[in-house]
Protein backbone atom coordinates (compact mmCIF):
# COMPACT_ATOMS: atom_id res chain seq x y z
CA UNK A 1 0.00 0.00 0.00
CA UNK A 2 1.45 3.32 -1.04
CA UNK A 3 2.26 6.18 1.93
CA UNK A 4 -0.26 8.76 0.38
CA UNK A 5 -3.25 5.94 0.57
CA UNK A 6 -2.42 5.05 4.08
CA UNK A 7 -2.13 8.68 5.17
CA UNK A 8 -4.98 9.89 3.54
CA UNK A 9 -7.17 6.73 5.33
CA UNK A 10 -6.21 7.77 8.50
CA UNK A 11 -3.23 5.11 9.28
CA UNK A 12 -0.52 7.45 10.07
CA UNK A 13 1.16 5.01 12.32
CA UNK A 14 1.33 2.50 9.14
CA UNK A 15 2.54 5.24 6.73
CA UNK A 16 5.44 6.38 9.17
CA UNK A 17 6.31 3.11 9.08
CA UNK A 18 7.17 3.01 5.43
CA UNK A 19 9.00 6.01 5.94
CA UNK A 20 10.93 5.38 8.94
CA UNK A 21 14.06 3.65 7.11
CA UNK A 22 14.29 6.51 4.18
CA UNK A 23 13.56 8.84 7.27
CA UNK A 24 17.05 7.34 9.47
CA UNK A 25 19.08 8.18 5.87
CA UNK A 26 18.89 11.95 6.46
CA UNK A 27 18.80 11.71 10.21
CA UNK A 28 22.40 11.98 10.64
CA UNK A 29 22.76 15.97 10.35
CA UNK A 30 19.35 17.68 10.63
CA UNK A 31 17.32 17.70 13.70
CA UNK A 32 13.66 16.96 12.50
CA UNK A 33 11.26 14.72 13.74
CA UNK A 34 9.13 12.38 11.78
CA UNK A 35 6.10 14.01 12.94
CA UNK A 36 7.30 17.43 11.41
CA UNK A 37 8.19 15.54 8.15
CA UNK A 38 4.96 14.00 8.20
CA UNK A 39 2.91 17.50 8.56
CA UNK A 40 5.14 18.81 5.95
CA UNK A 41 4.50 16.33 3.57
CA UNK A 42 1.03 16.80 4.59
CA UNK A 43 1.00 20.25 3.90
CA UNK A 44 2.35 20.06 0.35
CA UNK A 45 -0.08 17.10 -0.26
CA UNK A 46 -2.90 19.69 0.41
CA UNK A 47 -1.51 22.55 -1.44
CA UNK A 48 -1.30 20.35 -4.54
CA UNK A 49 -4.73 18.92 -4.43
CA UNK A 50 -6.36 22.83 -4.49
CA UNK A 51 -3.52 23.71 -6.83
CA UNK A 52 -4.79 20.99 -9.01
CA UNK A 53 -8.59 21.57 -8.36
CA UNK A 54 -7.86 25.41 -9.50
CA UNK A 55 -5.85 24.68 -12.69
CA UNK A 56 -8.10 22.22 -13.97
CA UNK A 57 -11.71 23.85 -12.97
CA UNK A 58 -11.54 25.39 -16.70
CA UNK A 59 -11.73 22.34 -18.41
CA UNK A 60 -14.49 20.63 -15.83
CA UNK A 61 -17.51 22.01 -18.52
CA UNK A 62 -16.99 20.51 -22.24
CA UNK A 63 -17.23 23.43 -24.90
CA UNK A 64 -18.91 22.60 -28.53
CA UNK A 65 -16.53 24.09 -30.74
CA UNK A 66 -13.07 22.42 -28.86
CA UNK A 67 -14.69 18.81 -28.79
CA UNK A 68 -15.58 19.45 -32.61
CA UNK A 69 -12.24 20.73 -33.22
CA UNK A 70 -10.32 17.63 -31.32
CA UNK A 71 -12.99 15.11 -33.23
CA UNK A 72 -12.66 16.23 -36.87
CA UNK A 73 -9.21 15.91 -37.36
CA UNK A 74 -8.98 12.79 -35.86
CA UNK A 75 -11.14 11.21 -37.91
CA UNK A 76 -10.00 12.55 -40.98
CA UNK A 77 -7.02 11.67 -40.41
CA UNK A 78 -7.76 8.03 -39.77
CA UNK A 79 -9.88 7.77 -43.10
CA UNK A 80 -6.81 9.36 -44.96
CA UNK A 81 -4.44 6.74 -43.43
CA UNK A 82 -6.80 3.94 -44.07
CA UNK A 83 -7.13 4.88 -47.86
CA UNK A 84 -3.29 5.44 -47.78
CA UNK A 85 -2.71 1.87 -46.79
CA UNK A 86 -5.27 0.31 -48.98
CA UNK A 87 -3.35 2.24 -51.86
CA UNK A 88 0.07 0.97 -50.20
CA UNK A 89 -1.54 -2.60 -50.60
CA UNK A 90 -0.36 -2.24 -54.47
CA UNK A 91 3.05 -1.94 -53.44
CA UNK A 92 4.69 -3.62 -50.79
CA UNK A 93 2.98 -4.78 -46.92
CA UNK A 94 5.77 -3.10 -45.63
CA UNK A 95 4.51 0.62 -46.30
CA UNK A 96 1.14 -0.81 -45.31
CA UNK A 97 2.43 -1.92 -41.93
CA UNK A 98 4.22 1.47 -41.39
CA UNK A 99 1.53 2.86 -41.73
CA UNK A 100 -0.41 0.83 -39.46
CA UNK A 101 1.21 2.33 -36.38
CA UNK A 102 -0.27 6.02 -36.77
CA UNK A 103 -3.70 4.37 -37.68
CA UNK A 104 -3.73 2.53 -34.20
CA UNK A 105 -2.65 5.26 -32.66
CA UNK A 106 -5.87 7.47 -34.03
CA UNK A 107 -7.96 4.79 -33.66
CA UNK A 108 -6.88 4.95 -29.59
CA UNK A 109 -8.05 8.33 -29.81
CA UNK A 110 -11.07 8.10 -31.17
CA UNK A 111 -11.79 5.65 -28.70
CA UNK A 112 -10.89 7.83 -26.01
CA UNK A 113 -13.19 10.35 -27.06
CA UNK A 114 -16.01 7.58 -27.44
CA UNK A 115 -15.08 6.55 -24.00
CA UNK A 116 -15.48 10.68 -22.82
CA UNK A 117 -18.41 11.35 -24.76
CA UNK A 118 -20.36 8.11 -23.00
CA UNK A 119 -19.27 10.19 -19.72
CA UNK A 120 -20.86 13.40 -21.18
CA UNK A 121 -17.43 14.86 -20.67
CA UNK A 122 -16.69 15.87 -24.00
CA UNK A 123 -20.48 17.06 -25.33
CA UNK A 124 -23.02 18.66 -23.30
CA UNK A 125 -25.80 16.04 -24.53
CA UNK A 126 -25.22 12.00 -24.23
Amino acid sequence: MSFVLLWQQGKHAAASGLLAPIYGWFTGEFDTSMEDVLLMIDHQLEIKSADLKTALAQYRDSVLWRSILQLLPSILSIFCLWFLMWFSLQYTYMITLALSVPTAGFMLRLFMIQHDCGHGSFFKSQ
